[in-house]
């Protein structure tokens, strides 16, 4: 079983990429409970922040980004491998926690960027996946995207765990 399934979006949002969502971003529970992208296979879940309230830092050039920390600011310039978008939400900071699940289901992302914008009665954002970081210039980012309401993170760093 793949880590996506049909469903409907949380409360208030539209489905993204073709109608599916990774099971813990519809707001489900993986077979058995185990929340990965792999139910046989735990240790995969990747270590990003998700949950409201957490901390987020001020991304600038002096800033050098450690795993398993959301920055604001930072937008890697990677190519991702897939995206997720047009999901409506409360604030800024849900849309980034949602895709932090996003990347942490899937087994394949080591990091997300997520741009946000602003509705007329929430945000919505598009959230990219990357499978690289550190490895193949996956660590370069747009310093044009500095001070801006785009959150990044990286879930699976490729050296030390979170």
């Amino acid at each position: 079983a793949g880590g996506a399934v049909a469903a409907e979006a949380p409360a208030g949002a539209s489905a993204a990429r073709g109608g599916t969502l990774p099971l813990g971003a519809a707001g489900r529970s993986h077979p058995g409970g185990e929340d990965a992208a792999n139910a046989s296979d735990v240790s995969a879940r990747g270590g990003c922040p998700q949950a409201a309230g957490g901390d987020v830092t001020e991304f600038s050039t002096s800033v050098v980004p450690r795993p398993c920390t959301t920055y604001r600011g930072l937008d890697f310039s990677y190519k991702s491998y897939t995206n997720y978008g047009n999901l409506g939400f409360g604030t800024r900071e849900a849309v980034a926690w949602w895709c932090a699940d996003v990347c942490n289901i899937d087994s394949k992302c080591r990091t997300y960027t997520v741009h946000t914008l602003r509705l007329l009665t929430g945000f919505r954002g598009k959230c990219y996946l990357h499978k690289h970081w550190l490895d193949d210039g996956g660590s370069r980012f747009h310093n044009n995207s500095i001070g801006h309401d785009i959150f990044s993170a990286v879930c699976r760093p490729e050296t030390d765990s979170c």
